[in-house]
């Protein structure tokens, strides 16, 4: 007997007096177009055992339910066939956890990947009075930076993330490097990363 097999026995052991036949369990409810299950067996581009997907109300009345592969997704039978996998095979909820902890790290890496593009690709525009010297009325300084790149890119940084000896006093056109942690990959595989900053006559 499957592992699958045991936790649906014990789940419909349970249901003697729930009465199967409800429509709303088994996915017959008209106009569904999905019904969540939870999986008690580990199902190829589908989900690993103990995972809640959403599914065609068809596939889980003909296919997942009846072959003891899964259980409507209601929160007592998730909690039942966690119970049961981690009794019967506790290393399946580790790799489902660790799964989890990869998916989540890859989309915040993907995330920040994604904010490096952009302040590679971007510029921040600046419009400065001048004095009679020629020279910026009120220079540009590391707080502006992070206004405005946060203002115009969408974009948080950081006071540590911005090299800038000295403040920005005259217009034209500059690079500003970008400090960020060890590990990150820079766009173009470049070693440093340079924020392009404008600054225009108001």
């Amino acid at each position: 007997m499957g592992r699958g097999e045991v936790v649906m026995r014990l789940w419909m052991s349970a249901q003697k007096c729930a009465r199967l036949e409800n429509p709303f369990l088994l996915g017959r409810s008209r106009g569904l177009k999905s019904q969540k299950v939870v999986l008690t067996e580990k199902i190829e581009r589908l989900g690993r055992a103990g995972q809640v997907v959403n599914v065609a109300p068809g596939y889980a009345r003909n296919k997942l339910i009846p072959h003891h592969l899964a259980l409507p997704g209601l929160d007592k039978y998730v909690s039942l066939v966690n119970a049961q996998l981690k009794a019967a095979r506790p290393h399946l909820l580790e790799e489902t956890e660790e799964a989890k902890a990869e998916t989540s790290e890859d989309k915040q890496l993907k995330e920040i990947d994604a904010v490096l593009k952009r302040l590679d690709a971007g510029k921040v525009v600046f419009r400065r009075h001048l004095t009679g010297s020629q020279v910026l009325y009120s220079p540009v300084t590391k707080d502006d930076l992070i206004f405005e790149v946060r203002r115009q890119m969408g974009i948080e940084l950081a006071a540590a993330n911005i090299v800038l000896p000295e403040d920005l006093n005259k217009l034209g056109e500059f690079e500003v490097e970008l400090r960020f942690p060890p590990g990150l990959t820079m766009p173009g595989g470049r070693e440093k990363l340079y924020l392009k900053v404008r600054v225009r006559r108001k």
